[in-house]
């Protein structure tokens, strides 16, 4: 929750790297609206602006995704 008040943002979520599939994992979902289905959703890599973070260990704004 530190992290969605240090970004002043309301939502948030953790994704972490399954290393047997390369698949990004919902960990954690919080904010004013947790969605509790998305825990453990995965995503392919190179499917989303996340697995682009993730692979480029950099920081990205998309203000209209």
């Amino acid at each position: 929750m530190s992290a969605l008040i240090t970004v002043h943002a309301k939502d948030g979520s953790l994704l972490v790297r399954d290393d047997d599939t390369n698949e990004l994992v919902f960990a954690i979902a919080q904010g004013e609206r947790p969605n509790k289905d998305l825990l453990w959703r995965r995503i392919p890599s190179e499917k989303s602006i996340a697995s682009w973070v993730a692979e480029n260990r950099q920081a990205a704004i998309v203000n209209d995704t």
